[in-house]
């Protein structure tokens, strides 16, 4: 129920509406395989939401982009789904202390190349990282 709740009402309110409707909306899930969890609790549901119309998808890869990006979320009009990879929730970094926000719907540059451009979301860009030490 909340998937069509989010799919085909908030989504989509906005719009049939002349921008007159707002849906500030926040789920936060867990997503990400690998923990031996069984095919119920290792989804990776970015697919199923990307396509979408009005619905945000947010996917933070590190302990400050999680802070901005979820603040930055909450002070948002539209319904956003922001994923939470289980593999990072022991990754630790530095946080910024106070308010702030990370931009909705821009990349950042982890690190900065000139040979390969990889794009990567939550955890594959710890591995993309690694991989890219490692070449």
């Amino acid at each position: 129920e909340c998937y069509d709740q989010l799919v085909n009402n908030a989504a989509k309110m906005h719009y049939m509406f002349d921008g007159q409707f707002k849906a500030p909306i926040v789920v936060r899930t867990a997503c990400g395989g690998g923990f031996g969890g069984g095919p119920h609790h290792s989804q990776s549901v970015e697919g199923w939401f990307l396509n979408v119309p009005g619905i945000v998808l947010v996917a933070p890869a590190t302990p400050a982009d999680a802070k901005g990006l979820l603040l930055a979320s909450i002070e948002n009009d539209n319904p956003i789904i922001f994923l939470e990879h289980k593999a990072l929730y022991r990754v630790k970094g530095d946080v910024p202390e106070g308010h702030y926000t990370t931009p909705l719907r821009r990349a950042a540059i982890a690190r900065q190349g000139k040979d390969v451009t990889v794009v990567a979301t939550m955890k594959m860009v710890h591995e993309a990282l690694a991989a890219a030490t490692e070449l």
